[in-house]
């Protein structure tokens, strides 16, 4: 969790709303989300993510700056400061979705993702591995502790915004933990071994003995620039995904966003985040580069991995 994204499902024929109604829709949508969400827990940042075409990023080290490029170009244009980092550095590695053939665990509210990376051809150890709570209500979302048991792990919860099909932007609230495990402490693939160290999956009323299935992306990402969102800054990244090591890619995302805040008292950042994602991200240019058809998969990317629609 980290920066500021834009997730839109079916850009297509979606009109873009007058600053006026999008400003007051971004007000009232900080304040709804204030009163649902700030009885149950902390948010601290939000992500907006946009999914491009693979095409686009086919050599991620060259065609990240192309298209961050594009993306800086429409924001300049629009008032929003935009930048390059110093120096591109990419990375590359495996997230593996861990969960039943039946995505049982995700119906259960839970998501297990466990990130690899590798620097040199050489696969970090221990491995990064993350427990969410998602799709359900605050309550369960914020309200589930996600503590940890023998091991270190960071909580945090943010607002994944996105495009709702009438066209106005919609919240998502999800709550993480994010520790580091060795292969060695999950090499059974069982809820149970992730349990053990993160008890509150035993909440999705799964055997600890059911076996978990991964469905894995091939990555490289980059912090590609920073921008500027009122008094605040968020950085820009690029995502390329494949289904295998040398695939070509079938997306790359864009995403920013900002963390380590005080959601409830910072609406600026929700109104200069929403209008970045009107202006800038469903601006003609960059739509243009939209991955065609994600909205059949329901917007969710591993889905798309498994080539499975809605």
């Amino acid at each position: 969790m980290r920066k500021i994204v834009a997730i839109p499902f079916a850009v297509a024929g979606v009109f873009v709303l007058a600053s006026s109604s999008a400003l007051a829709g971004a007000q009232q949508r900080h304040t709804a989300n204030s009163q649902l969400w700030k009885p149950h827990g902390e948010v601290s940042g939000a992500e907006y993510k946009f999914q491009l075409d693979g095409k686009y990023c086919a050599d991620p080290a060259q065609d990240f700056k192309k298209v961050w490029a594009v993306i800086r170009g429409e924001a300049e244009k629009a008032g929003f400061p935009a930048g390059d980092v110093k120096k591109l550095k990419l990375r590359q590695g495996t997230k593996d979705y861990l969960d039943t053939p039946a995505d049982a665990l995700k119906h259960a509210g839970f998501i297990i993702r466990v990130n690899t990376r590798y620097e040199d051809g050489i696969a970090e150890n221990p491995l990064r591995v993350s427990v969410k709570t998602s799709g359900k209500d605050a309550a369960f979302v914020l309200g589930t502790s996600l503590f940890t048991l023998g091991t270190k792990g960071k909580i945090s919860a943010e607002d994944n915004p996105s495009l709702g099909q009438d066209g106005v932007m919609v919240s998502n609230v999800e709550k993480g933990v994010d520790l580091k495990l060795a292969p060695s402490q999950f090499e059974g693939m069982t809820l149970g071994e992730f349990a053990r160290y993160v008890p509150d999956l035993k909440k999705s009323g799964l055997p600890g003995n059911t076996k978990l299935e991964a469905t894995r992306a091939y990555y490289r990402s980059a912090t590609v620039g920073k921008i500027t969102l009122g008094m605040g800054e968020a950085e820009a990244k690029l995502e390329a995904w494949s289904r295998t090591a040398d695939g070509a890619p079938m997306l790359c995302e864009f995403s920013y966003g900002y963390e380590d805040v005080d959601y409830f008292k910072t609406p600026e950042l929700v109104e200069a985040g929403d209008a970045f994602y009107r202006k800038v991200v469903l601006s003609p240019v960059v739509r243009e580069m939209q991955l065609p058809g994600f909205e059949k998969f329901g917007g969710s990317k591993t889905r798309l991995l498994r080539s499975q629609p809605l």
